[in-house]
Formats: structure tokens, C-alpha cells, sequence
């Protein structure tokens, strides 16, 4: 409490994700605006790259919980406003919450300007039961949409799914808004108990939290390196014969 009328306090926050740690300082002028002049948070118009880069976190920290991947598409007449499509979603997402699904979701377009949803859970769903709960939330009466208006495919690798999900979240040309669309709003969410963040936040000043501060970063770089499996490499030692070589597995 003493050091938040100091100039030089700083805090850091250091949050732990089962494949990443990310770390972040603030200043206190910083803190003390967010405090006390909360803005209201400006209307969503485009895909962002700082979306597209939490996303890849999230992702990446969830993929081997989700087995499932739901698509749920509109019929031949769509609503053109994010509010509307957002209520459906959240309905349809309602209903997986209470049968004990968790999710994470995204937003896009087809070409003809339509929106639709991708939804990974973390077990198996039965597509009947999708197919018939979104067409009774969209109330389209077309029994076409009934049929093919959602599909449900299984996981088979879900190794691979963190690497899918962040090149399936780089194709810009399904997250451009079309110009008739209104209030489109979140491209993606997740459910709460999908992903357990753990925070901590530490108070001190300048120079040794910089110091702290940097100790925790070159941490977070042995720790994803463990994660991402570096490969053997073979470096020269000109101090010893010349067909003799040293095995380095990181590159620190």
C-alpha cells in the first residue's frame, strides 16, 4: 500500500497457462487509470491481429481437451445483425453448458456473406440432437437447413489440433466482415472452465522488479524450448580433434 503513491513502483503479473507463461509490467500511472477512468470498451469492427495472437494461446493451452468439432451454418435467408446471431449462438451455447460440454468458439463467413460457427467440446455429441437444437434456435422452418445445416466431425489427432486451430485462425479471407453486416462483435470465446489461469502479481520498485522481470523471461524461453522438443545439434569444438564434435539439445 505504501509503494502505490511512489513514482518508481512498478508490478508485474506473471500468468501460468499449462503451456505458456506470460509476463506483463505496468506502470503505476497505469494502473491507477484503469482504476479510476475505466473506459468503455470501443465497438468491435474487424478481426485483429492481438485477437488472432490470444486466440493461438488459448488454443494452444486447450487442444488436447477438445475432441469434437461442431459447425453450425444458417439456411438460405440469414440475419445480417450481430446481436441476433450472437443471441442464437449463445442459446445453442446454453444448452451445452447444462448437458456439461465445454467449449470454444469462432466466428466467419462464407462467400455469400453468410455467418457461421465453429464450436470444438471436449466430448462426444450426438448430431442429431445438434442438428435439431440449432434449427429450433434459428426457427427457419426450411427442412433442408434440419438435414445439413450442421455437421460434427471427431478429433483424430489432438496432438495436432493446437497447430490446426492457429493455421485454421490465420485465414483472413473467412473473418472479413461483410459491409451490409452490423454489430458483429466477438470473433471467438471459450467457456470458463475450459482453461484455468493462474496469476500472480508482484509490487516493488524499478530496478529490481526489471531484474526480476528478466530472470522470469529467460525462464519462459527454457520452458516453451522444453516444450517445443529442440532438436540435437552438431557444433565443431576447434580445441580438440577435428572429427570430435559437441551434442547441444538447446540452443541457450
Amino acid at each position: 500500500e505504501e509503494l502505490k503513491d511512489k513514482e518508481l513502483y512498478e508490478s508485474v503479473t506473471i500468468t501460468k497457462l499449462p503451456k505458456d507463461i506470460r509476463i506483463s509490467n505496468q506502470h503505476p500511472r497505469k494502473i491507477r487509470d484503469r482504476i479510476y477512468e475505466r473506459k468503455p470498451r470501443g465497438e468491435i469492427i474487424k478481426y485483429s491481429a492481438s485477437s488472432q495472437r490470444r486466440f493461438e494461446v488459448i488454443g494452444r493451452n486447450t487442444c488436447e481437451k477438445l475432441s469434437v468439432f461442431i459447425t453450425l451454418t444458417y439456411p438460405k435467408e440469414y440475419p445480417m445483425n450481430g446481436t441476433v446471431v450472437k443471441n442464437h449462438l449463445h442459446v445453442f451455447l446454453i444448452y451445452l453448458l447444462r448437458k456439461g460440454y465445454q467449449y470454444l468458439w469462432t466466428l466467419e463467413f462464407q462467400q455469400r456473406g453468410a455467418p457461421h460457427f465453429h464450436i470444438l467440446v471436449d466430448k462426444e455429441i450426438p448430431h442429431e440432437w445438434v442438428a435439431e437444437t440449432w434449427y429450433n434456435i434459428v426457427n427457419s422452418g426450411d427442412e433442408k437447413h434440419l438435414k445439413a445445416g450442421t455437421r460434427v466431425e471427431a478429433v483424430k489427432d489432438k496432438t495436432a489440433m493446437g497447430r490446426y486451430i492457429t493455421s485454421y485462425m490465420k485465414k483472413w479471407q473467412q473473418k472479413i466482415v461483410p459491409v451490409e453486416y452490423a454489430k458483429v462483435g466477438r470473433f471467438w470465446g471459450r467457456s470458463r472452465k475450459l482453461l484455468e489461469i493462474k496469476k500472480e502479481i508482484y509490487f516493488g520498485y524499478w530496478h529490481p522488479m526489471n531484474k526480476f522481470r528478466k530472470e522470469q523471461r529467460i525462464f519462459r524461453k527454457w520452458t516453451l524450448s522444453k516444450t517445443k522438443g529442440w532438436k540435437k545439434k552438431k557444433f565443431k569444438n576447434p580445441y580438440v580433434q577435428k572429427n570430435a564434435c559437441i551434442n547441444i539439445v538447446n540452443a541457450d
